[in-house]
Parts: structure tokens; sequence; C-alpha cells
């Protein structure tokens, strides 16, 4: 049977309108919007599987579990695609847009040994999306195939051990994400005001659950 998972879009601020401006106030709280995607790893769908686990506990009580993840992840060969793993939520609009760069990120850093080296050696790279109070990290894979996604983070509770993965196409003011940021001709990162934001349209490839048991 296919599981259906449903996707919020969730504002997590309103935006206000200056007093010249006649912009409408974004509903709030907005209604839920669902989505019914495909189930990923069905037959001759996009494969995503789990190749390397790392774990940790971190946090104070109640403990929560911290994963370093290696990803055996198929798509299309001719396929582009985002990926989220344990997003449960994008933003419907959005105000800044950039690519991950430079030093290890602090999460990173903390893990006494890392799955893969750094900087990685293939072209795939971490973006995030801020917009409606929420901060959103992808990993954009610029080819299909088979492919490994390396050191990618997860944070489960004791209880609940499984992860949402999400492979998706993501548009940013009616063009693709990595254009927007293109065209606003300030390298790997484009902002605009947050009266300012624009609105994103996703695409929903599949969807499925990691199950991340630390027992």
């Amino acid at each position: 049977m296919v599981r259906l998972f449903a996707i919020v879009v969730a504002l997590g601020s309103v935006l206000g309108s200056c007093p010249s401006c006649s912009k409408p106030r974004r509903p709030w709280p907005p209604p839920p919007v669902s989505l019914v995607p495909t189930r990923c790893n069905e037959e001759g769908e996009p494969r995503i599987e789990v190749a390397n686990l790392q774990r940790r506990k971190t946090g104070k009580p109640p403990p929560l579990w911290e994963y370093l993840l290696d990803l055996r992840v198929h798509i299309g060969n001719n396929e582009k695609r985002w990926l989220l793993v344990d997003e449960k939520f994008f933003p419907e609009h959005v105000h800044e847009v950039g690519r991950l760069e430079g030093d290890r990120p602090d999460w990173l850093t903390g893990w006494t040994h890392d799955s893969s080296p750094w900087p990685r050696a293939d072209p795939q790279v971490d973006w995030t999306f801020s917009g409606d109070g929420l901060d959103v990290t992808a990993r954009w894979l610029p080819r299909g195939g088979d492919q490994m996604v390396t050191n990618v983070r997860a944070v489960t509770t004791q209880d609940e051990h499984r992860v949402p993965v999400v492979l998706m196409d993501i548009i940013v003011g009616n063009m693709m994400a990595t254009d927007w940021v293109a065209t606003g001709g300030a390298g790997t990162r484009r902002s605009v005001r947050e009266e300012d934001a624009v609105p994103t349209f996703t695409t929903v490839q599949c969807i499925d659950w990691l199950e991340l048991d630390p027992s």
C-alpha cells in the first residue's frame, strides 16, 4: 500500500505592509496544503537508501539522537532534483536563498570522524531557503543516475526514529531556484527585503521515511 505523506506549507510570520503599500497581509494561520506524491523506493521509482550511519546522543533531557548519514540515491539519468532530509515544511515565500560555502559547518566539525572528506569531491552543494519564519536546508543534486549523498545531518527523539526524505523541484520567482540566485548578480546568495519575499512553487517527486533505530 502506498503510504501518503502530507506536506504542509507553513508560514512562520506575517509580513506587514508599509504605509505607502497596498500589499495585503498574508493570512495567519495559513490553511494546510496537502500533496499526495509518489513514494520513493517503490518499483520503478527513485530510490533512497542509507549507505552509512553514525550516531550520538546529544542535548539535555529528554535526550536526542544526532546522525551523520551517507545516502545512496538513484534518480533518472537526465533529472536534477533537490533532496530534503529531516525537513517537514517548506516556505511559501522566500526572501533569501544561498549556497553554503567556506568552512566546515559547526555541526559537522563536532564529529570525530566524518563519513566523507570536506569539501566534497562531487558537485553536491547544500543551500538554505529562508522565508516565512523558516530556514530550510536542501541538497542540490545536479545530475541523475546513482550517486552517494554524503554528510547529511538528521536529529530524532529517543522515541521517534523516522526521518522524512523528499526529492522535489523548487521554483523561486517563476524560475529555478539556482537561476533566481544567479540573476541577482551577487554570486552564490541572493536576498531581498522580507516584505518583498518572492513566492515559491514546489513539485514533490517522491517521499519516504528513513528508519534510524539507534538500538
